[in-house]
């Protein structure tokens, strides 16, 4: 059984950017996010609301800081597409900052 992997953006309340990540889910791109981040310990304190059309907020119980969570399509506009290599040699975490 083949996954598919599609692409999000997730954006974290002191960023500037979105962090674009490749992902199952949104649960693993959030997850993904945190940990580049520097917060996956924030994981068990999160509180997470699904919308109608797919966007995600959580927010820790704890501080209030809120990350917005959703899916975007190939490619993403404003990221630099990577020449002559593959995106796994280039980027092996399957992040591209926007």
């Amino acid at each position: 059984m083949s996954t598919t992997i599609q692409r999000y953006a997730v954006y974290g309340p002191e960023e500037d950017d979105p962090l674009i990540i490749d992902a199952e889910n949104w649960v693993f791109a959030l997850g993904t996010a945190l940990e580049l981040l520097e917060r996956e310990d924030w994981v068990s304190r999160l509180s997470c609301e699904v919308h109608a059309d797919g966007t995600v907020v959580a927010e820790d119980r704890v501080t209030g800081a809120r990350y917005l969570v959703h899916r975007v399509p190939y490619p993403v506009a404003g990221v630099r597409e990577l020449q002559g290599e593959t995106a796994d040699a280039a980027d092996p975490q399957g992040l591209q900052r926007a």
